[in-house]
């Protein structure tokens, strides 16, 4: 009697066992869900259960997911990212953001003026080398403020452009050109010695009073002229003719000419009194 129930129970222990085999049989199949065409099998909770870890895929769970995957999350088949970090575009985030373009999905437009015209980070929009000349700002979108120029606004005009106005924002050169007495791209050097005007392109005349150069702006000799020249250039000599010498003015010239009409005059009618 104890023999048989023995068996019975044995015999239940197979029943069980053949059970539990068919239930296995109908585990889950990864063809059933489509797997491999970029369909997301990460919330299937058997899935879940397969991979003791986030950031990894595969039937053993030992490939890692791309790195700019968003949050390292991929497909659990195929490795497929469910989302891209900013900067990145592709199935599997390796593709980067076209040049001009960034941030996530790329759907951004770089809007600064990047040095040499490069295109910004394709994660976070900014200029990575630094603005082109005349341009400032963590994107590049400030235009330099007047009287500075050049990489990050970082230098001073030289505030001797002609007329005082402001040098190019991005060379620093005087448009308009340089301010009498100054020359140069940047309008930062004085005349030479005994040059002076607008560009520098008039020369002294070398007769100041001891030599002293002229002025670099107007061509003035300040100190005065050396003995016989006239200010305030200093390039006329005060023995040059004039129209009346001898201290005498215009008023004079007529006084006296009108005098010796009078006595020609007046002597012409005594010889015509003696003829008669």
């Amino acid at each position: 009697m104890f023999f048989r129930d023995e068996l019975e129970d044995v015999s239940s222990d197979k029943d069980e066992s053949s059970d539990s085999e068919e239930e296995s049989d109908e585990e889950f199949n990864p063809e059933l869900f489509n797997v491999g065409q970029g369909v997301n099998h990460t919330d299937d909770p058997r899935w879940l259960s397969s991979c003791s870890s986030s950031g990894v895929y595969g039937e053993n769970c030992d490939k890692v997911c791309p790195d700019n995957c968003q949050e390292r999350r991929c497909d659990i088949a195929n490795g497929t990212c469910l989302g891209c970090t900013p900067g990145w575009l592709g199935t599997h985030c390796d593709e980067a953001c076209p040049v001009g373009y960034y941030g996530l999905q790329c759907d951004s437009k770089c809007v600064g003026h990047c040095k040499d015209s490069e295109g910004c980070n394709q994660t976070s929009g900014l200029c990575d080398n630094g603005c082109d000349d005349g341009w400032t700002g963590s994107n590049c979108t400030k235009e330099c403020t007047m009287g500075t120029y050049g990489q990050d606004c970082a230098h001073k005009c030289s505030e001797k452009c002609l007329n005082e106005i402001a040098c190019n924002r991005t060379t620093g050169k005087c448009d308009t050109g340089c301010d009498f007495g100054y020359t140069g791209d940047l309008c930062e050097t004085g005349c030479e010695i005994g040059n002076f005007g607008k560009g520098c392109n008039n020369q002294c005349s070398g007769h100041c009073l001891d030599k002293v150069p002229c002025n670099p702006t107007t061509g003035h000799c300040e100190s005065g002229c050396a003995s016989g020249y006239v200010e305030p250039f200093c390039n006329k000599t005060d023995l040059e003719p004039k129209a009346f010498s001898n201290n005498c003015d215009e008023s004079s010239f007529i006084a006296g000419l009108s005098v010796l009409v009078i006595i020609c005059i007046v002597l012409g009618s005594v010889c015509l009194l003696f003829i008669r």
